[in-house]
């Protein structure tokens, strides 16, 4: 199976390495312990979040996206790289045809990362030229409400 990959976020969560896309997958963000029930609100704030930012990155608005992102995303990786990341896995796939969200997972921990509150959320997502993707967005709850740090695409 082709596996595509671009992960951005903490560096406590993720190790990035270099200027590009890494070779293989890290895995998706865990919780440290099971998953917590998410209540209605949280889940529809965090996915109106999710939606937003990744409308930036379907729109090439790359400096926009890492703007818009967590200061935990934010402190591990300068703009320009983001861009030198995102922007050769993302452009390649088209236009967004479909977006679905599949899974949505709260946690108060994530490995390495500081203790909070977090939401995973996966889309199943199908491109002009790539069908059958799964998007992982991670979330940070802030003090300006939910935040991107951290995003993983991979082929299904």
């Amino acid at each position: 199976m082709i596996i595509m990959s671009l992960v951005i976020a903490v560096a406590a969560l993720w190790s990035l390495g270099g200027g590009t896309a890494p070779a293989a997958p890290p895995p998706a963000p865990a919780a440290t312990q099971a998953p917590s029930a998410i209540d209605a609100a949280t889940q529809t704030a965090a996915t109106a979040a999710a939606r937003d930012w990744l409308a930036l990155i379907d729109g090439g608005q790359w400096q926009e996206s890492w703007q818009q992102a967590g200061i935990l995303f934010r402190s591990q990786i300068t703009s320009d790289r983001w861009t030198r990341q995102v922007q050769p896995v993302r452009e390649p796939l088209g236009a967004v045809v479909s977006r679905e969200l599949v899974q949505t997972n709260a946690a108060d921990s994530l490995p390495g990362a500081p203790a909070g509150d977090y939401v995973v959320l996966q889309f199943r997502s199908d491109f002009a030229d790539m069908q059958d993707t799964i998007e992982t967005v991670t979330l940070a709850r802030g003090d300006s409400g939910w935040a991107v740090i951290g995003y993983f695409i991979r082929a299904a």
